[in-house]
Order: structure tokens, then sequence, then C-alpha cells
């Protein structure tokens, strides 16, 4: 269990910092972090990874997984 909340500290900072750098393209960061929630949906619940969906413009994503 640890590994994987490791795993997903790192990945949200990843998506975060390469938001925050502008990192190209955005189209495909976007598209990989909708489906990273996706895969891992209690993600989505969670603060930090709300923020950073928020940021990707990503808010709905709840929504588009009923």
């Amino acid at each position: 269990m640890a590994e994987s909340v490791g795993k997903h500290f790192v990945a949200s900072h990843f998506f975060r910092l390469a938001f925050e750098s502008q990192a190209e393209p955005i189209r495909k960061l976007r598209m990989e972090l909708r489906r990273y929630l996706l895969r891992h949906g209690y993600l989505s619940e969670q603060k930090e990874w709300r923020e950073v969906a928020a940021k990707y413009g990503l808010l709905n994503l709840e929504s588009n997984t009923h």
C-alpha cells in the first residue's frame, strides 16, 4: 500500500510540475492525466488530485465516469 501511495504522490507532482512549467504538448498531458484518474478512480476524491485536475480543465471527470 505504501508503494502505491508513493507512486501516486510522485505522479501528482509530475502532472503539477508539467503544467506549471508549460510542458508541451499540453493536450497529451491532459489525456494522460485523465486516463490516470480514470484508472485510479478513488484519487479524484483527494484534494490534491482535484486541484491538479482543475489546472488541466478536468473538473467534470466524475460525471464522465458514470
